[in-house]
């Protein structure tokens, strides 16, 4: 490992982290595990996923619970560019349309994670179930981890080798969503 690279493993409760490379890279990820662990549900209960168009309370436009959404540009990403976007079949999301560009299967694994997040509310996402996703969704990668690198700040990755788990952090969501708008316009 070089002088200057970083790696630190840390467990808290049920939630990892795993982080390499500079210090300032590393520990900027590490604050920002920190600070989701502060707002996630305990114990691997995923916050729920924005309710349908067809909510109980009305429009949806409704603040009041506070806790699922964190103001009214929270999901800039409607449900319906989420169902042009994404398919699910048997627990697999996948991608109907990739992204284009150098950077296509990177993006096309971050979307991915984004879809699990959003549709599934799995906001940590195995690397098996992420390589199966992947090759449903057309492309042709061998590791998760060597192609997502890329995009080295914008997730976190947890677990070692087979076990290893990916999510997006603020950034990587922000990016993701960024990513998918790009694809239509």
């Amino acid at each position: 490992m070089d002088p200057k690279q970083h790696r630190l493993r840390v467990r808290i409760g049920d939630s990892e982290f795993e982080a390499e490379g500079d210090e300032v890279t590393v520990k900027e990820q590490y604050s920002l595990f920190l600070e989701a662990l502060k707002t996630t549900a305990p114990a691997h209960v995923p916050p729920p996923p924005p309710p349908p168009a067809k909510d109980a309370n009305g429009t949806g436009d409704s603040n009041s619970g506070g806790e699922a959404t964190a103001g009214p540009s929270s999901n800039p990403v409607t449900d319906g560019l989420l169902e042009r976007s994404f398919s699910q079949e048997r627990g697999v999301v996948s991608l109907r349309v990739l992204p284009q560009g150098k950077s296509r299967d990177a993006d096309a694994l971050l979307l991915l994670l984004y879809g699990y997040a959003k549709l599934r509310g799995e906001l940590d996402v195995y690397g098996v179930q992420l390589m199966k996703a992947a090759r449903q969704s057309g492309l042709m990668i061998d590791r998760i981890d060597r192609v997502i690198s890329s995009h080295r700040g914008l997730y976190i990755r947890g677990g070692a080798r087979r076990g290893a788990r990916y999510a997006l952090n603020n950034q990587g969501m922000a990016r993701a969503e960024q990513i998918l708008k790009d694809i239509y316009e």
